[in-house]
C-alpha cells in the first residue's frame, strides 16, 4: 500500500454520508487496512448523526460504533500518511484551502475512478435511502479493492527490488 496509516471520510456536516461510509468501510474492510474515521468540513457545533443513518446501518446489520455526533475535521486528525476521501469536490477544496493539505486528498469518486459525487439524499421516499446505501456500499467495496491493489502492487515492487539485489549479488559471486 502507499503506507496509509488512516483513512478519513469527509463530508460537509458529518451527520449523514461520511459516518455512513465510515461504518460500511469498517464493516467490510479487512483488519490489515488502515483504521478509519469520519469528519466534517463545516461543523459549527456537534450534532447527532441523522437517525436514518442508524436505521440504514441496522437494517444491514452494521454497527455505527462510537460515532454518535458530528465532528469537525482538524489539522491534528491528519498525518503525513493519512488518506482523505471526501464525498464531494467542494469538500475536497475546503480541506485543501482551509487546512493546507493536498497530499492524499481525493474525492471518493476520484479515488475509484468514478467522477460522481456522493450527496446526501433528502427525500421522504424511504426507498431512495436504501438505493443510496447500496450505491455507497458498492463504492466502498471499490475503495477497499483499490487499497488492496495498491498494497499488493507495492508488495510486488518490494519483491522485484529484493530479487534484483539478489541477482546482482549472484553475478558478483560468479
Amino acid at each position: 500500500m502507499k503506507g496509509y496509516d488512516k483513512v478519513i471520510f469527509v463530508s460537509k456536516g458529518n451527520t449523514f454520508s461520511s459516518p455512513l461510509v465510515e461504518a460500511i468501510y469498517r464493516d467490510k474492510a479487512p483488519n490489515w487496512l488502515p483504521e478509519s474515521m469520519s469528519r466534517g468540513t463545516v461543523v459549527l457545533f456537534s450534532e447527532p448523526i441523522n437517525p436514518k443513518v442508524n436505521v440504514l446501518l441496522s437494517s444491514h446489520d452494521i454497527n455505527i460504533s462510537n460515532h454518535e455526533n458530528s465532528k469537525q475535521l482538524e489539522r491534528e486528525n491528519i498525518g503525513q500518511d493519512t488518506l482523505i476521501l471526501t464525498m464531494t469536490f467542494s469538500d475536497k477544496l475546503k480541506v485543501i484551502e482551509d487546512l493546507g493539505v493536498s497530499n492524499n486528498v481525493y474525492t471518493l469518486g476520484e479515488y475509484i475512478e468514478d467522477d460522481a459525487d456522493i450527496s446526501d439524499p433528502f427525500d421522504p421516499d424511504e426507498t431512495l435511502y436504501d438505493k443510496f446505501f447500496e450505491e455507497v456500499a458498492e463504492k466502498i467495496e471499490k475503495v477497499i479493492l483499490h487499497m488492496e491493489a495498491e498494497y499488493h502492487e507495492n508488495d510486488d515492487d518490494a519483491k522485484d527490488v529484493n530479487n534484483k539485489e539478489l541477482n546482482s549479488k549472484d553475478m558478483e559471486v560468479s
